[in-house]
């Protein structure tokens, strides 16, 4: 009976373990990713004429840059706290920290909102021209 409950105990053991590990790689990989990929986009507008010619491109790369500072600055402090199930870095820090997510995730909200009235005034702008244009009268 005593080798069940420690060989029962071992497993629940491990099987934590195992999900934690899977955890960490996940948060880990989401977080590569995100790092990667928005400095994959800044780079290419950065380096491409034709990408930088577009005006909307600015607002990408700056979204992009937001979401980096994300990537880097409060993501990896929120995975530690979701591992440890707690958080370990002290009151102030944990205020910085949410701080940084809501200034920086409101920062990507609004880049988001200039991206999309940025697209709708072009697109109103096309129309007018189409509506002027010769022969369409």
């Amino acid at each position: 009976m005593v080798f069940r409950k420690s060989v029962l105990s071992l497993c629940s053991h491990s099987n934590g373990l195992a999900k934690r590990i899977a955890l960490i790689s996940f948060l880990s990989l989401v977080m590569l990713m995100s790092v990667l990929g928005n400095l994959l986009v800044m780079v290419a507008v950065c380096k491409d004429r034709q990408l930088r010619k577009i005006k909307t491109n600015y607002f990408i790369v700056s979204l992009a840059f937001a979401d980096l500072l994300v990537s880097v600055l409060v993501m990896p402090f929120g995975a530690i706290e979701l591992i440890h199930q707690n958080w370990i870095y002290g009151e102030t820090f944990c205020l910085v920290r949410t701080s940084l997510d809501v200034l920086l995730t409101t920062a990507s909200i609004l880049h988001l909102c200039c991206i999309s009235l940025d697209s709708g005034v072009l697109r109103l702008e096309e129309s007018k021209e189409m509506l002027m244009a010769p022969g369409n009268n």
